[in-house]
C-alpha cells in the first residue's frame, strides 16, 4: 500500500512512517511493503552485514540474559533482529543507532530508477540499513549469531 500523503520523493520521504515527514536514516519507522514506487528497485537480499557496534551490543545484550549462550544466544540474537526490524521496518539499532550494509540480487527496478540497475543484477549496498527498508522473510533461520554476517531471505527497496 503506497502512501498518498508524500509524492515519490528521491530522498525516500514516501517511505518514512513515523515520524512523518523526517528524512529515513532519522525516522522511528519506514515502510517496507514490497510494492515498488517508480524510482525505486527491489532486492533479494541474501545476506545481511551488521554495523560491528550494532553487533557487539546486541550480542552483550543476549549474553547477559539467563542462559545467554550457544544456541540460546543465537536465538536471542535472531529473536532482537527480527523485532528491530519488524517494528521499524529496517535495521537500526536504537541502542547505538546503527544499521550495517547488504548484498542480493535485484528482483524488480521501477521504470524511473536513475540507478542503473537490472534485475538479475548482484548488488552489494553501500546505503546503510538504518535507512533502508527491509521485511525479512526467513526468520533467520540460517544464522548462527556467531559473526555480524546474516545470511538471509528480505525484501529491501
Amino acid at each position: 500500500m503506497q502512501r498518498q500523503d508524500f509524492p515519490n520523493s528521491p530522498l525516500g520521504l514516501h517511505r518514512v512512517i513515523e515520524p512523518a515527514g523526517a528524512l529515513p536514516q532519522a525516522a522511528w519507522r519506514l515502510d517496507p511493503s514490497p510494492e515498488l514506487w517508480p524510482d525505486e528497485a527491489r532486492i533479494r537480499v541474501d545476506r545481511l552485514n551488521l554495523d560491528a557496534a550494532s553487533f557487539r551490543q546486541l550480542t552483550e545484550a543476549a549474553a547477559e540474559r539467563p542462559n545467554g549462550g550457544g544456541a540460546d544466544l543465537a536465538a536471542a540474537l535472531r529473536g532482537a533482529v527480527l523485532g528491530i526490524v519488524a517494528e521499524r521496518g529496517k535495521m537500526q539499532n536504537p541502542v547505538t543507532g546503527s544499521g550495517g550494509m547488504l548484498t542480493g540480487v535485484v528482483e524488480e527496478v521501477g521504470p524511473d530508477s536513475p540507478l542503473g540497475l537490472a534485475p538479475g543484477d548482484r548488488v552489494a549496498t553501500l546505503v546503510s540499513l538504518s535507512l533502508t527498508p527491509l521485511a525479512i522473510t526467513d526468520g533467520l533461520a540460517r544464522w548462527d549469531g556467531r559473526s555480524e554476517q546474516v545470511p538471509c531471505a528480505v525484501h529491501r527497496r
